[in-house]
């Protein structure tokens, strides 16, 4: 049984060396408010912070169903790490991370190319933790030995807390008219959070993403009371420090309808899909099989504490479909002031 335990063991601990984003890149879509990705209206810096919490208690397969059991040689993504598992019978996996996210953006007064001009820059500060229980049945050299079946448990418990990688938008642009905002932005993130690729849980990525994105909001009123909202995000991923992986680039579809039923109060509808649509590469991966995808929807709560100056926002997704990946729920909320 030892033996067995020690080998458990080790395929758990594989993380020790191969520290890897499998689930995408640093992207968190469906944090943002529905109206936030069109541009204020006036020229001024504006604050807000996001505090997403997360929480998952399952990774779902190719399949799309909740991963219960593992064959022999198998391998999942958790928290950004590959862990291979040989022999497991039965596993529970838990995720949950929380954080805040201070942001500064500035509108300036002057237009280019006909559209309002802003920049942006967004720190992270967070925690995450990860647990992965596998009640392991195995036998030596391919062959059950006689009597009792050699059973084993193998639990991990990994977490951190700290800076994550800095997120900047030197550009974004939007044209504003009486019944639609269109906008395009540009972005990148900077790894310079927190990140060790023989750690089991990491706040930073530990490379460079470059984000592309572009939307589109429509306005029933000139007053602006109804909403429609998409926007499309395409993120590029660099290779990873110390591993020489390159995560695959990812496609989020986020869409909103939102309503002010006063000068205060707005009720938003939103959700998010998010698709992996080029695979991972480099160091030691070998097939990593089908793309990740996830989905999911939720209510929005905005309320104007202090007219012109100070909003708050409570938002809550639910993530309903996924595929190679985890699959849990989001909460946030959100403070905005106007300086």
């Amino acid at each position: 049984m030892s033996k067995l335990s020690i080998l458990a063991g080790a395929s758990l601990l594989l993380f020790a060396q191969d520290g890897y984003c499998g689930e995408g890149g640093h992207y968190t879509p469906g944090v943002a408010g529905v109206r936030d990705f069109a541009m204020p209206q006036k020229s001024d810096l504006y604050y807000a912070e996001y505090t997403p919490y997360y929480y998952s208690d399952g990774y779902y397969g190719s399949d799309g169903k909740k991963l219960k059991t593992m064959d022999v040689d198998e391998e999942i993504f958790i928290n950004n790490t590959p862990i291979h598992i040989t022999g497991v019978s039965n596993i529970d996996i838990k995720v949950q991370s929380a954080g805040t996210s201070p942001t500064f953006f500035y509108v300036f007064d002057k237009d280019i190319l006909g559209a309002k001009y802003c920049t942006l820059i967004s720190s992270y500060y967070g925690y995450v933790h990860t647990k992965v229980k596998a009640d392991i049945t195995g036998s030596t050299g391919g062959i059950q030995l006689p009597g009792e079946p050699i059973r084993t448990s193998v639990e991990l418990n990994g977490s951190a807390y700290g800076m994550g990688d800095l997120s900047v938008m030197p550009l974004w642009l939007d044209w504003s008219r009486k019944h639609y905002d269109i906008w395009v932005n540009y972005g990148f993130y900077a790894p310079v959070g927190r990140y060790n690729s023989k750690s089991f849980t990491n706040i930073g990525r530990g490379f460079w993403s470059h984000e592309i994105g572009a939307g589109v909001a429509y306005y029933l009123q000139e007053e602006r009371q109804t909403a429609f909202v998409a926007n499309l995000t395409y993120e590029i991923n660099q290779e990873q420090r110390d591993t020489a992986v390159t995560p695959g680039q990812n496609i989020a579809l986020e869409y909103g309808i939102s309503q002010y039923f006063s000068q205060r109060l707005e009720v938003a509808l939103s959700g998010y899909s998010m698709f992996q649509v080029t695979r991972d590469y480099g160091g030691t991966l070998g097939d990593e099989g089908p793309n990740s995808y996830i989905h999911a929807i939720g209510p929005e709560f905005d309320y104007c504490i202090s007219k012109g100056k100070f909003y708050v926002a409570g938002k809550y997704l639910y993530e309903y479909a996924a595929m190679e990946r985890t699959r849990g729920q989001l909460a946030t909320i959100n403070l905005y002031y106007i300086f």
